[in-house]
C-alpha cells in the first residue's frame, strides 16, 4: 500500500461524477467521487493525496 498524488481531474455523469487521476510509485490510479459545488455532500475537488491499497505479493 502506498499514496498517489493528484495528477489530473475532471467531471462528468452530467456533473454528480468527479473522477481523479492520481500517480503512485507503480503506475496510475483512477478514482471517482460523488460531486456538488458546495462540498457539503460529496467533493467539490479531487483531494491531493489518496491511500491507495494494492496487494503486490500475497506469499
Amino acid at each position: 500500500s502506498g499514496y498517489g498524488i493528484l495528477v489530473g481531474s475532471k467531471v462528468n455523469a452530467a456533473g454528480l461524477g468527479l473522477q481523479c487521476h492520481y500517480l503512485t510509485a507503480r503506475g496510475t490510479s483512477t478514482a471517482q467521487y460523488l460531486h456538488t459545488n458546495s462540498g457539503i455532500i460529496g467533493f467539490s475537488d479531487c483531494p491531493i493525496f489518496r491511500k491507495i491499497a494494492t496487494v503486490v505479493d500475497n506469499g
